[in-house]
């Protein structure tokens, strides 16, 4: 189950991860991922960053 409004902004596996924060396992399994992973990281990080342009002031 997911809490918040952030499934709007954050598309699952492209800007992040979807995951409610209970999940504990899932998104310790996620982070050690990661942490193995750098060009998934950095991918993850430029989507993130792309997708953070939709939501600038000018387009309010």
């Amino acid at each position: 189950m997911l809490f918040g409004r952030s499934a709007e902004i954050v598309h699952d596996g492209v800007e992040g991860y979807l995951m409610s924060s209970y999940e504990t396992e899932a998104i310790a399994k996620v982070m050690v991922e990661l942490s193995k992973d750098e060009e998934r990281c950095q991918a993850l990080s430029t989507a993130a960053r792309k997708r953070a342009e939709c939501f600038r002031e000018e387009i309010f």
